[in-house]
């Protein structure tokens, strides 16, 4: 019953709580949502991270006061609302609520209930804890209880609904979940160990002025109660702003000062994922008061300045928990004994969280810790994409499918790996080339730090949701970037087909063409390296053949029948080696003769056959003085003397197993590669002495390659070494071409200098000018990372891998293995793409579809020498097989290059190419230089565009291609001059060739022949 005074003042003070309260949530929490949403767009801004005002700036354009007063300014903004919110609070409650001639004192049997009510009142408050205090120091006159008043202060800042739905929105679950389970465990254990060591509750609250109460209704009127109520009010609310506020804004001062120092250094080196970054962290979080839910930005914005995940854990807690305005205001409710208690506890939670953190990350159970991992941003009306947290220098997406229909949707796994031992800090940008027209559709959202050793590690996939554009169709490639200090490090685009799925690039012709060719493995090598593919016309019918190698089982030479189909004939003409081990093959003209003589390696002796008027093939290995008993892998033709005829770099790969291999017991030097001079007499010499003999002696060679890196017109060497370990195995090695120059006859070692010595597991290799600058680059395939070096033009190169996007998807836990690799313009566009073959190495002939053995092969297309876009799925090269070797040839004579394929313990596959650009096809004839005119030159120009070929006999692995130079033209339909260079620098010119053509230049000649093709007789 409304009787008294007091009872009528509890009743207008509730109503005026109720009312404040209300208007407070609405005007003020509610638009703190967006407040939190924009800082969290401008911390993932890539020119600036700010929070509350203090910026890291790439370029600081303010002076430090002016940031400092900026960011002192922003949070008095921030929190003033609050403040006087609370002073309000406070005041009511002293005014109208509470009683002060009656103290409530504690109950034993309702500890219970007493802690629940205090659970409740703090998070109905949402204040953070320095703007509760004055709400707490009315509680604490009225409850005597200081266990109590403690958790309404912990609960107010820590557990109020709008700060855990925002941890939950903006954080990984275990971040958010972690936060909870820290602030219940403060709000619940920290009120009774200050209790316990103080030994009493303390009555002496923040000094205010008491009032007479319990005057009867009749004394006074109604009307003069409500009066002397709001006088009471307004005069307890402004004393409590005078003790309170100026402390508050003073350390707001303080605070926004300290924040100006921070820098990136700074947090990494201080903030990193260890003991000493979670001391750090919270003992930060101690003494710095920050507005409620301001807490989550700033942790935001450390964590992708390089804060530890643990760290991050222990100071979302612990910002929010507690403060030196906190502190100051309970110094005038308890002793400051209690008040250290307080203080203490608070921060040993915290670090109690960040330890279990730390243990976790550090377990094969760590979960996934930081920021949203996607969130999606809408784009625009037709299209959403998802915003994904990049790890790493190696973007890896794979997917399933690149045609899509009109709003169909496409899912894609996203992963990222780091090569290196530092940390990388980036930005993932994410865009869209529509039908040739690029839009950038992100909003740039950067990483958390963390280290991975030197091989590279999976780290995780991340799925993301596309749809493509609305009632639109045409070429759609999907672009990720990733930034390091404004730099790109790191890059994947994926193409796509959007609409009425088109003919397919490549379509398997093999059982069709009748080849039904199996290699067959060793049972007891353990070197499951595989086979090769030697490409040339060996009957100079007019239609190119293919030789293939096997281990166990023998070797095939398929002749081209000129109707789609092939015919093995290596039984007839003696060749198939049955009896050997064969691991690659190459065809190559050694004696000038005009037909396509053959080399077989094998593990054991190679075998070298010559080719006798188109029709038969003798064993001429002996007389030519080929000689050895290794494990040769590739070999690779090139004249280094310029002398007319075609020398050979053989690569021998060592014959130890993996066990001697790892235990160092390795490599005698009988197992060094060789360079054999063509002495043009029918006879070689090994020459390996001009190269040094000490680096052939550490090497472990997969493929070498003639090529003229400097464009002085002569033959250099490149070399792609397997199985680098550090202390006594040999990188890869460039070695110049120095003969007959300053009275020097041999080659000098370049690898530092131009910086190609890469310490790899090298495999593959091919050399192509990809940006058409005329100077040509490599591409070398690996064990994990390829490798894209781009030629500088000043005997130096540039690894441009992850840049251009020329890396590729990882297998989960897995490393891919990568054998063949092949720069071929497989549309025609006038750029020349890469395809690479992969592969893992383990036997597993009881499940051989069983992963990891079977790795999916890729396809990217060059654009414009810019970047790289993966195309396989789309192109029809989307297997997955256990692949070795690669080789291109036009088989149909249709003008465009088809691709063949092996596989270990599998069959080999021919896919062709159904490509409908224009196309020109040079094949020299050697007069002075060799007949196959391995070494020359050619350059094209027409409608303002420049392309480049040499000539090359033996890439990829343990292969060749069809040798001749081949020009993609896209839809042009004239070339205005034609120029080749020949090693024996004699040069030719020639203007207006028609195009779809195969052409004969021969050396000497001022007139270009055009070949009529031959067409398939089906």
């Amino acid at each position: 019953m409304i009787n008294s005074e007091t009872n009528i003042k509890r009743l207008l003070g509730l109503i005026i709580f109720i009312i404040i309260l209300t208007t407070f949530f609405y005007f003020n929490r509610l638009p703190k949502f967006d407040i939190i949403s924009n800082d969290l767009n401008i911390i993932n801004s890539p020119e600036i991270e700010c929070f509350q005002g203090f910026c890291i700036e790439n370029e600081l354009q303010q002076s430090f006061i002016e940031r400092w007063w900026n960011s002192s300014i922003t949070y008095f903004r921030l929190v003033s609302i609050g403040m006087i919110f609370a002073f309000l609070v406070a005041g009511l409650s002293e005014a109208m609520i509470v009683n002060q001639k009656q103290t409530i004192k504690p109950n034993q049997k309702s500890k219970i209930i007493n802690l629940l009510k205090a659970l409740g009142i703090g998070p109905i408050m949402n204040l953070c804890s320095a703007c509760i205090m004055p709400i707490a120091a009315a509680y604490q006159r009225q409850n005597n209880n200081i266990s109590n008043t403690i958790t309404v202060i912990q609960s107010s800042a820590t557990l109020n609904l709008p700060t855990i739905l925002m941890t939950i929105f903006v954080f990984s679950p275990y971040l958010g979940i972690s936060k909870l389970l820290l602030s219940i465990s403060a709000a619940i254990f920290i009120g009774p160990i200050v209790s316990l060591v103080i030994k009493k509750e303390n009555n002496n609250v923040i000094d205010i002025p008491e009032i007479s109460r319990d005057q009867k209704t009749e004394n006074l009127s109604f009307i003069k109660i409500i009066k002397t109520s709001l006088t009471d009010w307004i005069k307890y609310s402004f004393k409590y702003c005078i003790k309170l506020g100026p402390p508050m804004l003073i350390a707001g001062v303080i605070g926004s000062l300290v924040m100006q120092w921070i820098t990136r250094d700074m947090i990494s080196t201080f903030l990193g994922n260890n003991l000493f970054g979670i001391i750090i962290a919270a003992s930060i979080g101690l003494l710095i008061n920050i507005p409620l839910m301001f807490e989550i930005p700033l942790v935001a914005l450390l964590l992708i300045l390089g804060m530890g995940k643990a760290p991050a854990v222990t100071l979302l807690f612990i910002a929010a928990a507690g403060g030196p305005i906190t502190f100051w205001s309970l110094t005038k409710m308890i002793p400051i004994k209690g008040v250290g208690i307080f203080a203490l506890s608070t921060w040993v939670i915290s670090i109690i969280g960040g330890i279990i953190t730390l243990i976790l990350i550090n377990t094969s159970i760590g979960p996934n810790i930081g920021l949203k991992n996607i969130q999606n941003i809408q784009l625009t009306d037709e299209i959403t994409f998802a915003q994904i947290q990049g790890e790493g220098v190696i973007l890896i997406a794979e997917i399933e499918n690149q045609y899509l229909k009109p709003k169909e949707k496409l899912n894609i796994n996203f992963g990222v790996e780091n090569n290196y031992t530092n940390n990388i800090e980036g930005i993932l940008k994410i865009s869209v080339t529509l039908n040739d027209k690029t839009k950038i559709y992100t909003n740039e959202f950067p990483k958390q730090n963390f280290t991975i050793k030197p091989i590279t590690k999976f780290l995780q996939n991340e799925s993301i949701d596309i749809h493509s554009l609305t009632n639109t169709t045409g070429k759609m490639i999907l672009n990720f970037e990733l930034y390091e200090n404004q730099k790109i490090i790191a890059k994947k685009n994926i193409g796509f087909h959007i609409g009425e799925k088109p003919k397919e690039f490549f379509n398997d012709i093999t059982n069709n063409a009748m080849v039904d060719f199996k290699h067959i493995p060793q049972p007891n090598d353990d070197h499951p390296y595989g086979n090769g593919i030697a490409i040339a016309d060996f009957n100079n019918d007019g239609f190119v053949d293919f030789y293939v190698t096997n281990h166990k089982g023998s070797n095939s030479l398929y002749k081209n029948n000129g109707d789609g189909t092939f015919t093995d004939v290596a039984n007839e003409l003696g060749i198939e080696l049955k009896n050997m081990t064969s691991t690659g093959a190459t065809f190559s003209d050694y004696d000038n003769d005009g037909d396509s003589d053959l080399l077989v390696l094998n593990n054991g002796e190679n075998v070298l056959f010559n080719n006798i008027n188109n029709v038969n093939f003798v064993d001429v290995t002996k007389s030519t003085n080929i000689k050895g008993n290794q494990r040769s892998i590739s070999a690779s033709w090139g004249d280094y003397n310029n002398d007319g005829f075609l020398d050979i770099y053989i690569t021998n790969h060592i014959k130890n197993t993996f066990d001697e291999i790892f235990n160092k017991n390795i490599n005698d030097g009988n197992n060094m590669d060789i360079l054999y001079k063509n002495n043009g007499d029918g006879t070689f010499t090994d020459t390996s002495e001009i190269l040094d003999i000490n680096y052939l002696k550490n090497s472990t060679g997969f493929i070498a390659s003639f090529f003229d890196y400097d464009n002085d017109n002569d033959s250099d060497i490149y070399l792609v070494n397997d199985i680098f370990m550090k202390d006594f195995q040999q990188g890869n090695i460039l070695w110049e071409n120095n003969i007959n120059k300053n009275g020097s006859d041999g080659f000098i070692n370049k690898s530092k200098e131009s910086n190609t010595n890469l310490q790899i597991f090298g495999m593959g290799l091919d050399i192509g000018d990809y940006n058409n600058d005329g100077y040509e680059d490599l591409f070398m395939s690996n064990i994990g990372r390829p490798y894209l070096l781009k030629n500088n033009q000043d005997k130096t190169f540039t690894d441009i891998t992850d840049i251009s996007g020329a890396s590729y998807a990882h297998i989960k836990d897995i490393n891919t293995v990568s054998w063949g690799v092949n720069f071929f313009d497989y549309d025609n566009d006038g750029w020349q793409d890469i395809y690479i073959a992969n592969g893992n190495m383990y036997y597993n002939y009881d499940k051989p579809t069983e992963d990891p053995l079977h790795q999916r092969n890729i396809l990217l297309k060059n654009i414009r020498g810019e970047e790289f876009v993966d195309m396989t799925f789309s192109s029809g090269l989307g297997d997955a097989n256990r692949s070795r070797a690669t080789a291109v040839a036009d088989y149909d004579n249709d003008g465009d290059l088809d691709l063949y394929l092996t596989n270990f313990n599998g069959k080999i596959k021919i896919f062709n190419n159904n490509s409908n650009n224009n196309w020109l096809i040079v094949k020299p004839l050697g007069i002075k230089s060799n007949t196959d005119g391995v070494g020359a030159k050619i350059e094209i120009k027409y409608n303002n565009e420049y392309q480049t070929r040499t000539i090359r006999n033996g890439s990829s692995v343990s292969s060749n291609s069809e040798i001749g130079a081949f020009f993609g033209l896209g839809n042009s339909n004239s070339i205005d001059e034609l120029t080749i260079t020949w090693p024996s620098n004699i040069k030719q010119s020639f203007r207006n060739i028609n195009i779809n053509q195969k052409v004969l230049i021969e050396e000497t000649k001022e007139e270009i022949k055009y070949i009529k093709q031959k067409t398939f007789n089906k």
